[in-house]
């Protein structure tokens, strides 16, 4: 999956790709990423005992927002 929100200002950096790796290398803050692999760690422990796949929806669409930020933020 590649959402990627339209942006109209010619010579922007393109927004991540909705994909975790994606997403993990878009975040430019060593807290966030360390924030991130935690939280993704805890989010797969529970969808293994739940099999409950929106939670692990919700966390990428959680992240793909704050990578989007950080993304417009190292312009």
């Amino acid at each position: 999956m590649t959402a990627q929100p339209h942006d109209s200002q010619a010579g922007s950096l393109p927004m991540p790709e909705k994909s975790l790796r994606a997403i993990r290398a878009a975040l430019a803050l060593p807290q966030d990423r360390e924030a991130f692999d935690a939280g993704l760690k805890s989010v797969l422990d529970e969808v293994r005992v739940s099999l409950d796949l929106g939670m692990l929806n919700d966390f990428v669409d959680r992240w793909w927002a704050t990578a989007c930020d950080s993304a417009k933020d190292s312009e």
